[in-house]
């Protein structure tokens, strides 16, 4: 990836069109590392010896784990400056590149076009059942809640 490279063009190039988005196959298709283990915040994007690394905490939930993953590949894809802790000020949701990578990662998990499809499926009385939703795309109720309001379905 020498220049930034959007969510959408990743997906075009390496995702099989299941869902949820296999977002670790993605990931090591890119030769970036996945590095596990227990961390103060939720992960890390990374170049280490030349080596494009990502580091993910292993204590968080699964969902957790996913988006993580997807944010930080966000990172590398966007070409932000890859300092090892940016965990205080994406939780307050205001830094421009943090933004940025949320919504990289909310393409990735929850690509539009297949979301856009499946929302009339889970759409009962003219109520979008957000949990089902987002059960199958193996995101938080959160992410799943914010991405529809993004996309204008809520």
């Amino acid at each position: 990836m020498p220049n930034p490279v959007s969510a959408r063009t990743i997906l075009r190039e390496l995702w099989d069109g299941s869902i949820p988005v296999n977002i670790e196959n993605i990931v090591r298709s890119l030769s970036i590392e996945i590095r596990r283990t227990p961390l103060r915040g939720s992960g890390f994007a990374d170049i280490e010896g030349g080596q494009r690394v990502i580091g993910i905490n292993s204590n968080d939930c699964a969902t957790r784990q996913r988006f993580t993953m997807a944010h930080e590949l966000g990172h590398h894809a966007l070409m932000h400056s890859l300092p090892r802790d940016r965990d205080e000020i994406a939780s307050y949701g205001i830094d421009y590149y943090e933004i940025e990578a949320n919504n990289f990662a909310a393409e990735m998990l929850m690509p539009e076009s297949s979301l856009n499809k499946d929302v009339p499926r889970f759409t009962y009385g003219g109520s979008i059942q957000i949990q089902p939703l987002a059960d199958l795309y193996n995101v938080s109720y959160d992410a799943m809640y914010f991405r529809l309001k993004n996309l204008g379905h809520g």
